[in-house]
């Protein structure tokens, strides 16, 4: 655990005030006690008393034991062999004057682990930082904070319901330290000060902070925006899941081929670059291949439904308008929406090739959501990363699904279908048998029934019989008012202004209300059968629109001549 934490803010400051310069920069260190924020490279407490004469003690913060640890000048016998780059330090200076003290930055991220109660840590971020802005990720579960000033040998406080008069601690300096007083445990992520230079052409070289690789053509606020958002990602995946790799290369450009993300490497054309979400997701696919190392990740399944609840966490956090769980619980209907035009199991997905399916290509994001979304209910969000770390010292990934999850693997399946038959279950016409299928909801009349099915059925002999077509599958509910097909049109369609539309369709699916069923007439089941068929065909490309007119409005002529609706000489 990364030392860090507060005992009612008891005093062993920050110190006066700090002039950066790019990765050095000067602190002025007064008589007695002050309180730093270590930003520094982890360094030996020797070396820090080799390098500072007037150094006379040195005090930290163990938020676990709720003590501190110190160690003093001269002493053989001490607490605390080593600071790391995230500490508050209590440094004691013997000397009748201030001391000034340069400083290196370390380019290091720091995820610092936070304890209910008091917490001692380093502000890592930007000099004059509002405290509101700083500490809001911490929401109702920060108590308070303070700061202590060494020219005054006084602490300012902040709470966030306290009043103007008494929130003394309004901004933060990059080297600061701060108490932080916590209702809960956590995870605080603080990006490093300084960043590496931006390569245009080259090889990339490791690190432990992404290399950035833009091709000429991209425009400097792009490069900066990006960087920002990748900033915010890394920040959102370590305190949510536990976990950052920085040792990546980022390859942007205008001929950077295909969104892709993996284990070192993210390729993001400018398109990508620029949508955040995408960023996250790819980002994300690096964080699975750098933790498994280079043994077989799991299905693809487990692969991209955890990468798009990664991204929809992080899209939660970047929308002002939004939260995680708004997030996730919109990704929720819109994946039991798609899966609903299957009955394939995941355990049939984890097997099959997926990707050499077209129509459940799909599934490995939604189907694979929904079951990320089911493991993390039933464990946490840290589990994901703790299974691909436990992948890495594993021969099978279910092995290490097992230790991560607590679950067999065969038993998850199983509770899994059981979850989704209830949650997401697939249209009626895929489990009722061939052809098209009728459900009525509420009180519609068996005459009105009748017709209606009497259409369905006359349409899908015609197509059977004159085209030899597969036999057309979709579902049509009917409601015998609005509020009878609210349930459905909740998982299917988005309101507008606040109210779905009396007659709505999708492929596989359509929704009336009987006040409306003028408009379901024949040339809404032969428009539903393209639909699916289109659908089913569109990786091939889309279909031009001039065949997909043309081929629906001969077949549907030809079912009115055949019927004695029409006829044509």
């Amino acid at each position: 655990m990364l030392l860090a934490g507060a005992a009612a803010w008891s005093t062993p400051g920050p110190a006066s005030a700090s002039e950066p310069d790019t990765a050095r920069f000067t602190t002025r260190l007064h008589p007695g006690w002050n309180m730093v924020g270590w930003i520094e490279p982890d360094t030996t407490t020797a070396a820090l008393f080799g390098a500072m004469p007037a150094l006379d003690a040195v005090y930290v913060w163990d938020s676990g034991e709720r003590a501190y640890r110190t160690v003093q000048r001269g002493s053989t016998a001490g607490g605390i062999d080593e600071l790391s780059t995230g500490m508050g330090v209590w440094l004691y200076i013997r000397s009748d004057a201030p001391v000034a003290w340069e400083r290196a930055v370390s380019d290091q991220s720091a995820l610092l682990s936070l304890t209910a109660g008091h917490n001692l840590v380093a502000w890592l971020g930007p000099d004059e930082t509002p405290i509101e802005a700083a500490l809001a990720r911490f929401g109702d579960a920060l108590v308070g904070a303070a700061s202590w000033d060494a020219e005054v040998q006084r602490y300012a406080r902040y709470r966030r319901d306290a009043p103007d008069a008494v929130n003394t601690l309004r901004r933060l300096r990059l080297g600061d330290a701060l108490w932080l007083e916590l209702a809960s445990e956590t995870w605080w992520w603080q990006s490093g000060a300084e960043r590496r230079p931006v390569d245009f052409t080259g090889a990339a070289t490791d690190g432990i902070e992404p290399r950035f690789v833009f091709s000429e053509d991209v425009p400097a606020g792009e490069q900066q925006s990006l960087r920002a958002v990748l900033d915010g990602v890394r920040e959102v995946f370590s305190e949510r899941f536990g976990a950052d790799r920085g040792d990546l290369t980022v390859r942007t450009g205008s001929d950077a081929g295909r969104c892709s993300g993996g284990r070192g490497s993210v390729t993001l054309p400018r398109g990508c670059a620029g949508i955040p979400w995408i960023v996250a997701h790819e980002y994300f696919h690096h964080l699975q291949g750098t933790l498994a190392g280079p043994n077989r990740k799991g299905p693809v399944w487990m692969t991209e439904g955890t990468a798009v609840y990664a991204d929809r966490v992080y899209d939660g956090v970047a929308d002002p308008d939004s939260t995680p769980e708004a997030a996730l619980e919109i990704e929720r209907r819109n994946s039991s929406r798609k899966v609903a035009s299957t009955v394939s199991t995941l355990a049939r997905v984890a097997t099959g090739d997926t990707f050499r399916i077209p129509s459940e290509e799909p599934l490995n994001y939604s189907l694979g959501f929904l079951a990320a979304d089911w493991l993390v209910a039933h464990t946490s969000e840290r589990a994901i990363a703790e299974y691909y770390r436990l992948v890495s010292e594993s021969e099978r990934w279910d092995v290490a699904f097992e230790a991560a999850f607590g679950v067999d693997v065969d038993d998850f399946y199983s509770a899994f279908e059981i979850y989704r038959a209830e949650a997401a279950p697939p249209l009626p016409h895929l489990t009722d048998g061939d052809g098209p299928v009728a459900v009525f909801l509420g009180d519609v009349s068996p005459g009105t029934r009748a017709a209606i099915q009497a259409e369905m059925s006359g349409v899908q002999r015609f197509l059977i019989d004159r085209f030899a077509a597969e036999p057309p599958g979709y579902t049509v509910y009917v409601g015998a008012d609005a509020e009878s097909v609210r349930g459905i049109n909740e998982r299917f369609f988005s309101p507008r202004n606040g109210e779905y539309a009396c007659g709505s369709r999708l492929p596989g699916v359509l929704v009336y209300e009987t006040s409306c069923l003028r408009h379901l007439t024949d040339n809404r089941f032969v428009s539903a059968y393209f639909s699916v068929l289109h659908y089913n065909i569109h990786h091939a490309g889309p279909v031009p629109p001039w065949l997909a007119f043309g081929a629906s409005e001969y077949v549907l002529t030809a079912y009115r001549t055949a019927s004695g609706r029409a006829s044509h000489d």
